[in-house]
């Protein structure tokens, strides 16, 4: 945690136009920005806004937005050394970062792995922890630090075509099976796609007939269990799958 030396001096202006936004902060919030002002109409709040050096807001962006656009004074205090690290730090204990957040602060700083998720994302769909699992090269197995990873800027697709065809596969089951973004699901594709005897096209075609066993489950291991049932549907029992103990 930052912690702000208390014989630091606090300033304070009207200058608006020395403060700079900090590269890959996430974007104000204008509904918060409202709610602030409100606030502060009713009841001033004295407490400074951070600053670095350079003057880029650490902390008390959006403070600094209602105030400014109340016209009232800024207090504030300046910190030497503070970068986007610790914004994010100080964040996670006041208005949380959210995978939105962090998504738009790396692509606000350029990077390409964040610019090809964001493409991804949006044209597919999936909530965020499905599109991690889908580009970060999920193999079937719990665990992986994907989420930390993205929050730390250390994100990489791992195989963008690959992904992009399971993701479509994936999208294929819709008219069928309208949860199929759910995250039980999505994991369960991602391990029944690693059998070379599933094929994804003829699943479908008896999900068309079979649309009675399509429930929600709670877990993956339950969605493969679905999976393979509605899969198994008039095949010989020597031509049956065994899709649960794919590994």
């Amino acid at each position: 945690m930052i912690h702000i030396k208390d014989s630091r001096k606090v300033y304070e202006t009207k200058d608006y136009k020395i403060f700079k936004t900090l590269d890959g902060n996430r974007p104000l919030n204008l509904m918060h920005v409202k709610r602030l002002k409100q606030s502060i109409a009713e009841k001033p709040i004295d407490i400074p806004i951070i600053v670095n050096e350079k003057m880029q807001v650490i902390d008390g962006q959006h403070r600094l937005q209602a105030l400014k656009e109340l016209n009232k004074p800024v207090r504030y205090l300046k910190n030497y050394g503070l970068g986007l690290q610790d914004v994010q730090k100080l964040n996670t204990t006041s208005q949380k970062w959210n995978m939105d957040a962090y998504l738009s602060s790396y692509i606000l700083l350029g990077y390409p792995e964040y610019i090809k998720y964001k493409k991804f994302y949006d044209e597919y769909g999936f909530n965020h922890n499905e599109t991690l699992m889908l580009l970060s090269g999920y193999n079937g197995q719990v665990g992986g630090n994907y989420t930390q990873n993205f929050k730390e800027g250390k994100f990489k697709v791992y195989d963008w075509d690959e992904s992009c065809k399971k993701a479509t596969k994936i999208q294929m089951c819709k008219s069928f099976y309208p949860e199929y973004k759910r995250r039980s699901f999505v994991l369960a594709m991602i391990h029944c796609m690693k059998h070379s005897d599933f094929n994804v096209s003829e699943f479908i075609a008896k999900m068309r007939y079979q649309q009675g066993k399509l429930k929600i489950h709670g877990t993956w291991q339950e969605c493969v269990a679905m999976i393979e049932d509605i899969y198994n549907y008039k095949r010989p029992v020597g031509e049956r799958i065994a899709l649960s103990i794919t590994i």
